[in-house]
């Protein structure tokens, strides 16, 4: 495994027996990768009087397990948007080996949130294997947080326009790049765009263009004066819904060898997203399946294992 700048409990990247799952040793060697990431962001964070607070799995697993839940491999925050952007001007205090990862890091990321990466490891997940020239090294995802409008016919407006948007940019940005998986017109207009992105490379332009009016629906309505909070970065689910009071104060909790800040109001975040999170469900993960390599960056692997050849 790569050096780390966190020191790691004599056995804890063991094999170990969780809840009747193996978390291999390969896994927990993730995980450290994942931890030191924590940490540094939480450096960066204090530094600036920035609160990044457990989402997601992770959530679950800081308040219910004391740690990672033991068939999840990647680490969620919320923050709000406010502070999220903050964060994001003063990505250059993330040295190497971090790096902060934005569109504006990071062209062709183009993901609507940040991922914190350790740049001397590999976590590509498989669908983004080919997206050449981003950095793929293990991650952390940080996910901003907008207000939430109370007027229903207006917040369905303006998730359509961060739809829109957000498939413009994804689109334009990332389909130079990624494989042919749909058929039909799609799949023609896409190598129609790939002659024109060879040709035109600041083509490229548009896409950021576009990227930057999904950003700005995000916030559409941010001076509003309401109590709700929503991530817009996942429109495929129904959209989270927190409320000020959840989130208005972070405590922090145990996580593996370290603790981490979760908001004071994670039982009934967690109840209203999950249901009875006491009980464990073993599930996949959202992104789907990752190529981890916790020795070699994301360089080398991917160009010596997967024909990524543009490293």
């Amino acid at each position: 495994m790569v050096d780390l700048c966190i020191t790691i409990p004599d056995g804890f990247l063991n094999d170990e027996d969780r809840k009747n799952y193996c978390v291999s040793s390969k896994q927990k060697e993730v995980w450290a990768i994942e931890i030191d990431l924590i940490q540094e962001l939480y450096r960066v964070c204090k530094k600036h009087g920035l609160t990044c607070f457990a989402a997601y799995g992770t959530l679950i697993g800081a308040v219910r397990d004391g740690g990672f839940i033991p068939w999840d491999d990647d680490v969620d925050f919320f923050m709000t948007r406010d502070e999220y952007d903050v964060l994001c001007d003063h990505s250059d205090e993330f040295s190497f080996p971090y790096f902060f990862q934005t569109e504006k890091t990071d062209q062709g990321s183009c993901r609507g949130h940040a991922q914190l990466r350790n740049s001397t490891t590999t976590g590509a997940l498989i669908r983004e294997s080919k997206c050449l020239g981003i950095n793929q090294g293990v991650f952390i995802d940080i996910f901003p947080i907008d207000k939430m409008i109370d007027d229903d016919k207006k917040l369905k407006i303006q998730l359509k326009r961060i739809k829109r948007w957000k498939y413009l940019s994804t689109f334009i940005l990332k389909s130079a790049y990624m494989p042919d998986k749909k058929p039909g017109v799609l799949k023609i207009v896409k190598k129609v765009y790939r002659g024109v992105h060879r040709v035109f490379p600041f083509f490229d332009s548009l896409g950021n263009i576009f990227y930057k009016k999904y950003e700005n629906e995000c916030k559409r309505y941010n001076t509003i004066d309401t109590d709700r909070r929503v991530c817009f970065c996942f429109l495929q689910f129904d959209p989270v819904v927190l409320y000020e009071k959840e989130i208005s104060e972070s405590i922090p909790v145990p996580f593996e060898f370290i603790e981490i800040l979760v908001p004071v109001g994670y039982d009934s975040i967690l109840k209203r997203i999950y249901g009875d999170y006491h009980t464990p469900i073993r599930s996949g993960t959202v992104h789907g399946t990752v190529i981890f390599d916790t020795c070699r960056d994301y360089k080398t692997v991917l160009k010596n294992e997967y024909g990524n050849c543009k490293y």
